[in-house]
């Protein structure tokens, strides 16, 4: 009983998955959205280089 406690407990304080990448990769597509921002169309917004 007393591990079956002790494990609920261990998950509820372990840190969920990183989103590290999740994070830098939404930098990214903000940031060319921002470089982007007056160009008509797609074409000649993806020549942009970041």
């Amino acid at each position: 009983m007393a591990y079956q406690n002790l494990r609920v407990v261990e998950i509820i304080f372990t840190p969920p998955l990183k989103t590290r990448p999740l994070e830098g990769t939404n930098n990214k597509i903000k940031t060319l959205h921002k470089m982007a921002y007056g160009f008509r169309d797609i074409s000649s917004s993806l020549n942009l280089k970041l």
